[in-house]
């Protein structure tokens, strides 16, 4: 920070071992990291750490860049493996995969904020309305820690 107030918060966005040396340099206030269903490895990793930091954590990527959408871009390595994840890890949410997206990053432990990008208001009001429906179920948020856990343990971090 400087004394001209022209850095308020340093923070770090990447993943997986650069993202562990930002969490642990002092250097930073806050970390962004991509934390999802089919992406956790911050959840299972660092994020503790950062929290025992008092480090700010924003979600990016909640949606997994909508892979399963019909729409999606699927030239994207990134949407190409979130792709594979999600139907690998094969969980019935008993809700449309947005919302459990959107509901399992806004509530995952030490999560201070996620950032969903939209060019829509309607879909910026929709995603809204998703969030506020709250935490998902234990039971759900259980099924899907252990299904990533068993399909995708070893996962990196898609930057």
């Amino acid at each position: 920070m400087t004394q001209e107030g022209k850095i308020k918060v340093p923070a770090y966005s990447g993943d997986n071992e650069a993202l562990e040396f930002a969490v642990h340099s002092g250097s930073f206030a806050s970390i962004q990291s991509s934390i999802n269903i089919c992406d956790q490895k911050t959840v299972n990793t660092i994020l503790h750490q950062a929290k025992q930091g008092y480090m700010g954590v924003i979600a990016k990527r909640p949606l997994a860049n909508f892979a399963w959408h019909e729409g999606a871009n699927l030239n994207d390595p990134v949407v190409e493996e979130y792709k594979r994840r999600i139907y690998e890890m094969n969980i019935d949410y008993g809700m449309p995969l947005e919302e459990a997206m959107i509901r399992f990053s806004t509530y995952t432990f030490g999560v201070d904020s996620i950032l969903i990008g939209s060019t829509s208001i309607e879909h910026l009001k929709a995603n809204l309305k998703l969030a506020r429906k709250g935490k998902l179920p234990d039971e759900l948020i259980d099924q899907i820690k252990n299904r990533f856990n068993e399909s995708g343990k070893e996962w990196a971090s898609l930057t």
